[in-house]
């Protein structure tokens, strides 16, 4: 793991950007393998072709597996649109076997960057907001790096700060809308915003019935899902080995 933030993080949380601040920073700390152990890219045209070029009013949200919502984005980005990475999960470095790969990310963000550069978007252009929909994946054991992550309110902007600028709606891809995002999706629609899901076709976006106590958020979420905050940020460390004492 290296200690500075690389110029990569630059390209894609630009100091004018108006969206950088929710870019997320901690899977830029780790240096590219370009060997990842799982690869699984959907193919991503689909999604470029459905997205089309922007319109001013409206942003997208791309919850897709492994690094797919970053090869989307990338492809995104000539067309005018301004990927946001949220990816919040750390690496597991050289211990224990992770529960979410990350391997994959954290190679795109480090390519993303020159191409993205490239594309000199405005500091305005419109948002894809860019996540794993493979963050709460897996079931945690000893010896088990457990990097599971959720979206929170506060990782995104809030709907009045969309309304500033100028976005009233907000269409999704992916399979599935998982609670922590749907929670998120819940407060923009009730401040206003419009949501769409587009497959095939474009359609009202239904989201989950979601459980009492994932409207509190704050770290009630985590401690829910048992996930494990990180000292480096974001979410993620070991699950312990269970204790062998007893009475001899």
């Amino acid at each position: 793991m290296i200690t500075t933030i690389p110029d990569s993080y630059d390209a894609w949380a630009p100091v004018e950007g108006c969206w950088s601040p929710w870019v997320k920073p901690v899977l830029f700390t780790y240096p590219p393998t370009y060997a990842s152990a799982e690869m699984s890219l959907m193919d991503v045209g689909a999604t470029v072709a459905a997205a089309g070029t922007p319109d001013g009013i409206t942003a997208l949200v791309l919850d897709l597996p492994y690094a797919s919502a970053l090869v989307g984005g990338l492809a995104l980005a000539p067309r005018g649109w301004r990927p946001v990475p949220l990816y919040n999960g750390v690496s597991h470095g050289l211990v224990g076997r992770p529960l979410v790969q990350t391997g994959d990310i954290i190679n795109a963000l480090h390519a993303g960057g020159e191409p993205l550069r490239a594309c000199a978007l405005p500091a305005d252009a419109p948002p894809v907001f860019l996540l794993d929909s493979l963050r709460l994946t897996g079931r945690p054991a000893p010896l088990v790096f457990d990097n599971r992550w959720v979206v929170t309110p506060q990782d995104l902007p809030s709907a009045e700060r969309l309304r500033h600028h100028g976005i009233t709606r907000v269409r999704f891809f992916g399979d599935t809308v998982l609670p922590d995002l749907g929670a998120v999706l819940g407060r923009w629609r009730t401040g206003g915003l419009t949501l769409e899901r587009v497959s095939d076709v474009v359609v009202p976006l239904v989201l989950p019935t979601l459980p009492w106590w994932i409207g509190t958020w704050a770290e009630r979420v985590a401690v829910r899902w048992g996930l494990k905050r990180s000292s480096a940020g974001g979410f993620g460390g070991l699950v312990p080995e269970p204790s062998k004492g007893g009475h001899g």
